[in-house]
């Protein structure tokens, strides 16, 4: 999981899909800075490449875990698709509409929203896995106490 998640920050970082889907879609379309569609249709392909990635290396860890980490890898997996919705979903969405002002404010919102709630979630989830199987045992070493008499 911990690539997984580096790769959403170095992604969003330096805005690879964006840079991704402007290269594809100069591959496939006569490119123009305003062409939306050619730009959708180049994140899209960035998007399934990086998916189909990450999603082969995530059933192969799924077949090597026990049965309780097969169900939380689930909860996990279920909470990511909820984050691709706002991510690539509603982005993609947002891209046909960057010309209306209103609507792409709303959109802007509802994806931006989505993606922290969704990504907060899986903080909280994650958090809540370590503390529930103790996977890391935090020890705070207790003060020495001077007697002063």
């Amino acid at each position: 999981m911990f690539l997984l998640f580096a790769g959403f920050l170095v992604d969003d970082f330096f805005q690879l899909h964006y840079l991704a889907s402007s290269v594809l879609s100069n591959l496939f379309y006569s490119y123009s800075e305003y062409n939306y569609v050619a730009l959708g249709v180049g994140q899209l392909i960035y998007s399934l490449i990086i998916i189909l990635f990450f999603l082969s290396l995530a059933l192969l860890f799924y077949r090597l875990t026990s049965n309780q980490e097969k169900a939380e890898f689930l909860n996990i997996f279920m909470l990511l698709c909820f984050f691709l919705f706002f991510g690539l979903g509603v982005d993609l969405l947002h891209m046909f509409f960057k010309e209306h002002g209103s609507a792409s404010l709303l959109l802007t919102i509802i994806e931006e929203g989505g993606e922290m709630f969704t990504l907060s979630t899986l903080v909280w989830y994650f958090y809540s896995s370590v503390v529930k199987y103790k996977v890391y045992q935090f020890s705070i070493p207790k003060a020495n106490r001077v007697n002063k008499q």
